[in-house]
């Protein structure tokens, strides 16, 4: 089991830039909630996109200023969760755009140290070990953490059982064989023993959303007459009636043209 001070420099990096941005955000230990919407606070724009379920994680773009990150929507939300949080280390630290075809199957240490910033930006040390001891008490060791701990500990926290997992055992909460024998079991399964509602999750899947400020901007051009319904419609990558449908709950329909613009437009034709 490999000890803090022994632990390689980069996930010491990984994890004092996890705390300096949550703290930037406002963060405390526990649970971050709605991780998409928080990277719209650190100037990211997130696609969320259905990319198959063996196709890529995701990926991160950077072109001049602009930053995009693109979650395959395909996985499971755990996986999602980190999946973005994954990106943000690699805008953080490389700031060169790359493909993630499997977030845990890399041995560089670029994606190792992205891993290690989602796992404790996700999982803060304090906030698992606080959560541990409410709901075990102190004093908790390596070989007590069963797989149903294991998956409370992931919702608590939003993270995949598996990425749960490697944070725990990176936290010397787990030993290597121990993590060995809890991939074996179905999370899903026990999730759904112990009550967890995984319909929610469910309904998350293959979902295609876009950043707000795209949609936004979409439907302002809309608005100001700039685009048409069926533009709108194919940029929000929906049908024309729930792209007006949209519209109108944003109360962004556009104005009736004044009858000067029609005459116009009439003889311009």
């Amino acid at each position: 089991m490999m000890s803090v001070s022994s632990r390689p420099y980069y996930i010491d990096e990984a994890e004092g830039r996890a705390l300096a941005v949550r703290g930037q955000l406002g963060l405390g230990s526990d649970a971050s909630g709605n991780v998409f919407e928080l990277m719209g606070h650190l100037g990211l724009n997130v696609v969320r996109w259905p990319m198959r379920a063996d196709g890529p994680d995701g990926f991160y773009i950077r072109k001049g200023e602009l930053a995009v990150i693109a979650v395959n929507s395909d996985k499971r939300l755990g996986r999602q969760r980190f999946t973005v949080c994954h990106e943000l280390g690699h805008h953080l630290f490389d700031r060169q755009s790359c493909i993630d075809r499997d977030i845990f199957d890399t041995k560089n240490v670029p994606e190792r140290r992205a891993n290690a910033f989602a796992a404790y930006f996700l999982m803060p040390r304090e906030g698992v070990q606080r959560w541990i001891e409410r709901s075990y008490g102190r004093g908790q060791r390596p070989g007590t953490l069963d797989a149903a701990t294991m998956v409370h500990l992931g919702h608590h926290f939003g993270a995949s059982f598996e990425a749960t997992l490697y944070h725990l055992h990176n936290l010397g909460r787990l030993r290597q064989h121990e993590v060995e024998e809890l991939k074996k079991v179905q999370p899903e399964r026990i999730a759904r023993r112990m009550g967890y509602d995984l319909a929610i999750e469910e309904q998350e899947w293959g979902r295609a959303v876009l950043p707000p400020d795209f949609v936004r901007r979409a439907l302002q051009a809309y608005a100001s007459g700039d685009i048409s319904l069926a533009r709108l419609a194919e940029l929000l990558r929906t049908d024309e009636r729930s792209a007006r449908q949209l519209a109108e709950e944003a109360g962004a329909e556009p104005a009736a043209p004044a009858i000067e613009d029609i005459i116009d437009e009439a003889r311009r034709a």
